[in-house]
């Protein structure tokens, strides 16, 4: 079976998995290896990251300047961490897949840094979808249904 490490995130969470074959029923399933909190983000610091402050009740003006608006987006240490844990996870291989899974705005901040920390033969495949909050066995469905790992048995 192929090395395949799975990094599911939201701005405030990174949880991560590696696939493996499930002796039981000769299925493959999801085993969580780390989980990481990322503390730059307080409470309303979500819409924030999403680029929605009017339901953060923060009020900006259309008129702020742009690099003000994105002073204001916290978690760059963040998806640092996550490039490095997922090189951590990923050090000793020469080829394999990471499947990162998190929304559009974050998977757009974190692909780069993966991208250039990663070895050459392990490729990176992405999904834009907020997972974070799914349980393990969820998560695995819902990547084997878009063919990004092997599914489970029932």
């Amino acid at each position: 079976m192929d090395r395949t490490c799975i990094v599911v995130a939201d701005v405030k969470h990174a949880r991560f998995f590696s696939v493996e074959q499930d002796d039981t029923d000769s299925g493959t399933r999801l085993v969580e290896r780390l989980a990481l909190v990322n503390s730059e983000v307080e409470p309303g610091g979500l819409e924030a990251e999403r680029g929605d402050d009017r339901q953060a009740g923060k009020k900006t003006s259309p008129t702020e300047p742009r690099h003000q608006q994105l002073s204001l987006e916290p978690g760059r240490r963040f998806r640092r961490d996550i490039a490095r844990h997922t090189v951590e996870m990923t050090r000793d291989w020469k080829t394999g897949t990471v499947v990162l899974v998190a929304g559009p705005h974050l998977l757009g901040l974190t692909r780069e840094a993966l991208r250039d920390a990663l070895e050459p033969g392990v490729e990176l495949k992405e999904l834009a979808r907020d997972y974070a909050w799914l349980d393990a066995a969820r998560i695995h469905d819902h990547l084997a249904a878009c063919a990004l790992v092997p599914a489970r048995r029932a």
